[in-house]
């Protein structure tokens, strides 16, 4: 078996393998490009506040925070530009505080939601917790696109993944342009030839265009 066979077929094999858990990947990276509106959409009750004119003292909303959680620390806030927005706390725990660093798995619940001009608490989850309800849907669908639901082991699963990817893509390129004065006819469809021909120009042209953007996806 030639080289160029042995890369093909691995090029092949990889994309067969690697398809399922591209799309999941895909699907879900799409969504989360937008988890804030979304989020939004779906919970307003934690989202949406009514405008006022003054804000809420942020050690304030803080100390009301740790006087109900006293086993939790707040880790950090989030803002968003509308202001009609909540204040997005994120807890942590005193130990992890206390070591310098920060604890999303082990506080609960580790996301608090703040009126910023009441400084009253809207409500509160899990972070990637498995549920029914529609606060439970954005956050699983981030922990499946970085875990599949396996935590640690499944982000080594994902990371595997992306590096076999990676390979694949490359391996990709180079049967797409072998040498350098094919490069024209390396994007060129044949649209009079047969279904089977134009489907394999369409593969190569699009894989090549979007090469650049899918291995930086993939690396990230």
């Amino acid at each position: 078996m030639t080289t160029r066979k042995y890369l093909l077929r691995v090029h092949r094999w990889a994309g067969i393998g690697l398809a399922a858990l591209l799309v999941v990947a895909g699907l879900t990276g799409s969504l989360l490009a937008f988890h804030h509106e979304i989020d939004a959409l779906l919970n307003p009750d934690l989202h949406r506040t009514e405008p006022k004119t003054q804000r809420a003292a942020l050690d304030g909303i803080a100390s009301t925070i740790e006087a109900k959680y006293p086993q939790l620390v707040v880790g950090y806030f989030l803002f968003a530009d509308n202001p009609a927005s909540s204040i997005h706390v994120i807890m942590n725990t005193r130990q992890a505080a206390a070591d310098g660093r920060l604890d999303r798995d082990s506080p609960r619940p580790t996301e608090i939601f703040a009126d910023p001009y009441t400084g009253q608490l809207m409500g509160e989850r899990n972070w990637g917790e498995i549920g029914g309800t529609v606060a439970h849907v954005m956050p699983m669908i981030y922990r499946l696109h970085m875990s599949l639901f396996l935590d640690k082991t499944g982000q080594w699963i994902t990371g595997i993944v992306a590096a076999i990817w990676i390979v694949g893509m490359l391996i990709g390129v180079f049967l797409a342009v072998p040498r350098l004065k094919l490069l024209r006819k390396a994007f060129t469809v044949k649209w009079q030839a047969s279904r089977a021909r134009v489907l394999f120009d369409l593969h190569r042209t699009v894989g090549l265009v979007s090469a650049l953007i899918l291995i930086v996806t993939a690396f990230t």
